[in-house]
């Protein structure tokens, strides 16, 4: 540990140095796996949503707009998942850890898209962009202040 003297206020202008012992944070030394893990959890999480909503949507017979909404709810809900995560595990900043974890969480779904749909973009699309992003970098930022 790594030991440091501060200065601080001994009495009547009387200045006392006393030592400290630096803390160390374990997880900072490797962001990008805690970015990678809160990413995989928040996907599995909207995953097994998107899947309970799809069971709902087959049972159900029609496509409805509810339908649509819950979509982007689950995504959402993923994404803050995404930010609460990697924030918390990080103890930092949480708009930019927020923002880092949810940009791979899209990058994850946009790439399984893309592939599902044959590289053919829709307005659905993007408007996930921006549902993911306010909801990711909400859940940093929560975690930040809680």
């Amino acid at each position: 540990p790594h030991i440091f003297y501060k200065k601080v206020c001994g009495g009547f202008f009387m200045a006392k140095i006393i030592k400290t012992k630096a803390k160390v944070n374990k997880n900072t030394h490797k962001p990008v796996v805690t970015y990678l893990l809160s990413t995989i959890k928040g996907v599995v999480l909207s995953f097994v949503g998107l899947v309970v909503i799809s069971v709902a949507f087959i049972n159900n017979g029609s496509f409805t707009t509810f339908t649509k909404i819950m979509i982007y709810v689950v995504l959402g809900i993923g994404a803050f998942i995404c930010g609460y995560i990697s924030n918390k595990k990080l103890n930092g900043r949480g708009l930019v850890n927020g923002f880092i974890s949810t940009a791979i969480y899209l990058l994850i779904y946009f790439t399984l898209l893309l592939i599902v749909m044959k590289f053919k973009v829709g307005l659905n699309i993007l408007i996930m962009i921006p549902v993911c992003l306010v909801s990711g970098i909400t859940g940093g930022i929560l975690s930040a202040n809680s």
